[in-house]
């Protein structure tokens, strides 16, 4: 038993996070009622591998570097430097949706997205630039727990900042920022307040109460999304399970007849949302398979890193073709961290795991002084949580991780 709670110490965080999603994924697995191709042994090789070399990346080198500590004085000015540079990221993020991408509330969802991806150069550099600021809206809150401070103006300013991120969700219908946040407060509140997580009646409620919140937000955002798209209205939830984007894990046919004959009870809804969640957690390994047994030219940088390229070609260092199309020509993917990277190197995708394993010792080596270190320790092992379900850093993920770094770079040239 004393060997098993060792596991949740700090020390071992980084373990207990590759680990844990690979937890996940085999418990959806093994209880979703879908029939599966089989993974070739390519594909489970290529998973085996970069596992190991991304954990022999953080074990093989001791790096310890001192890290500098931050005054509560200027906790505050961080906080306060943090919160201005996430509201500006946010407005900038609105007006450039609103002004220049054509968007709109009263518009479906898909039409919102194709909008999004057709107009996404019609804002200004300045402006692409600044709203790329929004990524750091959760980082006052975090900063927040991990000084378990009291300051009730702070904890204010934070929660409306997330209040005020969150208006995205509704102009995209995505539940995916919602569920990243529970995932990084929870993570922060394990390793930092342990206290708020001790299962007294209050911390039940309020775990219980975030559980239900999310999934009638979760049901709320489907049914909308079913609407736009005409689906048959008796059996509405059921085409969202059976649909082409669950193509690799299809819903096997007597469960599918099962939910058809009691399509409107409360049970089958409930199944459904089990099942609807469970192929999203899984599908990313069989869409490595498909891309590795089809043997796609290389992307060689272009889809993982993508944000950037866009961001260089505007200021004309480079001139990157971002069509990967050829490298990946499924409009519709899941696409694991594993995924990613395999769509850009192949095999040669385990040197940058390797590469990723050394870099987080040393961001983890510095967690017992520095407060971005210990912001920049819990992006991680969110990443880490949910490598084999679908990549983080894909996206705005990689603004995040970027800003992070030179925040780190430039706190401890003070040391």
């Amino acid at each position: 038993m004393i060997k098993i709670l060792n596991l949740f110490q700090l020390k071992n965080a980084f373990l207990l996070s590759v680990f844990s999603g690979f937890i996940i994924w085999f418990f959806f697995y093994i209880f979703l009622p879908v029939n599966t191709t089989g993974l070739i042994p390519e594909t489970l090789l290529f998973i085996s591998f970069s596992i190991l070399v991304f954990l022999f990346g953080y074990y093989v080198f001791n790096i310890y570097t001192k890290a500098f500590l931050f005054k509560s004085s200027s906790l505050t000015v961080l906080f306060y430097i943090m919160a201005v540079m996430s509201l500006i990221g946010i407005t900038f993020r609105y007006l450039d949706l609103f002004l220049f991408r054509e968007i709109s509330f009263s518009s479906p969802y898909y039409q919102n997205k194709l909008f999004s991806e057709r107009h996404t150069e019609n804002a200004g550099l300045l402006m692409a630039s600044l709203s790329s600021l929004r990524v750091l809206y959760f980082v006052p809150l975090l900063l927040l727990i991990i000084t378990k401070s009291k300051n009730k103006l702070m904890w204010l300013i934070s929660v409306a900042l997330i209040i005020y991120s969150s208006v995205e969700i509704f102009l995209f219908g995505t539940r995916k920022p919602l569920f990243y946040l529970l995932i990084i407060v929870v993570i922060t509140l394990f390793y930092f307040n342990k206290s708020k997580l001790q299962f007294s009646k209050k911390s039940i409620l309020y775990i219980t109460s975030s559980i239900l919140v999310l999934a009638l937000f979760s049901f709320f955002i489907l049914n909308k999304r079913i609407q736009e798209n005409n689906f048959n209205k008796e059996n509405a939830l059921i085409e969202v399970v059976n649909s082409r984007y669950n193509d690799f894990v299809k819903i096997k046919s007597s469960k599918l007849k099962s939910l058809k004959a009691n399509s409107e009870s409360a049970n089958t809804k409930v199944q459904i949302m089990f099942i609807h969640t469970g192929q999203y957690v899984i599908h990313g390994f069989y869409e490595l398979n498909y891309i590795i047994k089809n043997k796609f030219p290389k992307a060689l940088g272009v889809y993982s890193f993508n944000p950037i390229l866009k961001l260089t070609n505007r200021l004309g260092f480079t001139n990157a073709n971002l069509k990967t199309l050829k490298n990946h020509p499924r409009d519709y993917v899941y696409t694991s961290f594993y995924g990613s990277l395999f769509i850009d190197f192949g095999w040669f995708a385990l040197v940058p795991m390797f590469l990723f394993g050394l870099f987080q010792r040393w961001i983890f080596s510095l967690t017992g002084t520095n407060i971005i270190a210990k912001i920049f320790f819990v992006f991680l092992l969110s990443i880490n949580l949910v490598m084999p379900i679908f990549n983080i850093l894909s996206g705005s993920g990689l603004y995040l991780f970027f800003l992070l770094l030179a925040f780190l770079c430039i706190s401890n040239k003070k040391t």
